[in-house]
Parts: C-alpha cells; sequence; structure tokens
C-alpha cells in the first residue's frame, strides 16, 4: 500500500485530504504512530499523507476511514 508521488497540479487537493485525516486522527485522540500501526502502514506514511506529499491508494482510504469510524466519503469532504 504504497502512496504515490505528488503532481503539482495535485497539491491542493492532497493538502486538503491530509488535513481532513489529520483532523479526524485527532479528534479521536490517536497519535500518528498509533495510526499507523491501526493501518499497518509506516509512520512516515501517515505523516507523508497529513502533509499532503502523498497520495493514499483506494485501499488505504478506505482502511484509514475504518480506523477513524467514518466512511471513505466523509475523508473527501471538506470544509
Amino acid at each position: 500500500m504504497v502512496s504515490k508521488p505528488v503532481k503539482h497540479r495535485d497539491t491542493k487537493l492532497l493538502l486538503k485530504v491530509g488535513d481532513r485525516v489529520r483532523e479526524l486522527r485527532v479528534q479521536n485522540g490517536i497519535s500518528q504512530s498509533e495510526f499507523a500501526n491501526r493501518c499497518d502502514v509506516e509512520l512516515s506514511t501517515i505523516n507523508r499523507i497529513e502533509l499532503g506529499k502523498a497520495s493514499p491508494s483506494l485501499t488505504l482510504l478506505f482502511i484509514m476511514a475504518n480506523e477513524l469510524k467514518v466512511t471513505p466519503a466523509d475523508l473527501l469532504t471538506f470544509r
């Protein structure tokens, strides 16, 4: 479940996704390290996703949503 490198045109979208993942993770009181363990990925993967430097795979998006107790669509709903 390796995340993809970011192309310049994807930066704004990935920053929004990363912010949303971070927001929900913090609301659930989960550290990045614990979240990475629960999602079975490296801590650096979660860090890069939250910073908008990597795009999660579809599989990882579903895993993260499950661990955050939200739907995958909730991860893609921005304010």
